[in-house]
């Protein structure tokens, strides 16, 4: 059997089975091994296997890890006036230590927020301002651009490791390339 002779049935199937087959291992593994009674429920274990068992249904479009690099998604936070409750949620989660990317299921395609990160970003020029050690790291990076500094505009990412600066282009913020510095 190849993958090109492969329908969604059977590859949903060979999924299915795969997923079976890794938690049972993992609940035999935690039951015997690590978490024999009454430690399993008494230090929670309930709670990681639904989130072993039903991670892997709840995350619908971003769910499998592109072969081509990472996916780059926007987040739509619920509307704090409409739907407090969500949004204390995720306030909340915040301050315990779950971030918003834990919370998949606001990932929305970048295009969808591009417009709002085009509001919020700011001159590529502004961050030597802001950070005056960064000269050297701009003016590099338009240099291999071929475009003139005017053309960008940058925002923070922020990850668990820390923050880059994300530069994107001015008019569409279309996501041009990364400078290791810190932007805030």
């Amino acid at each position: 059997m190849t993958l090109a002779s492969l329908n969604r049935w059977k590859a949903s199937a060979i999924h299915l089975g795969l997923s079976v087959l890794i938690a049972a291992t993992v609940v035999t593994v935690m039951l015997v091994v690590w978490y024999r009674p009454p430690y399993f429920d008494t230090m929670g274990g309930t709670g990681l296997l639904k989130i072993l068992v039903g991670g892997d249904v709840t995350r619908g479009e971003y769910r499998e890890l592109p072969l081509a690099g990472p996916r780059v998604v926007g987040i739509r936070f619920p509307d704090k006036q409409k739907n407090p409750d969500e949004w204390n949620k995720i306030v909340f989660s915040g301050a315990a230590g779950k971030d918003v990317p834990q919370f998949p299921k606001y990932y929305v395609p970048y295009a969808d927020v591009a417009a709002d990160v085009r509001k919020k970003a700011k001159p590529l020029s502004a961050l030597i301002g802001v950070k005056p050690g960064s000269k050297a790291a701009v003016e590099a990076f338009v240099a291999r651009s071929g475009r003139a500094e005017g053309d960008f505009a940058y925002v923070p990412l922020t990850g668990r490791g820390g923050s880059v600066t994300a530069v994107v282009d001015a008019r569409d913020a279309r996501i041009i390339g990364f400078i290791p510095i810190d932007p805030e």
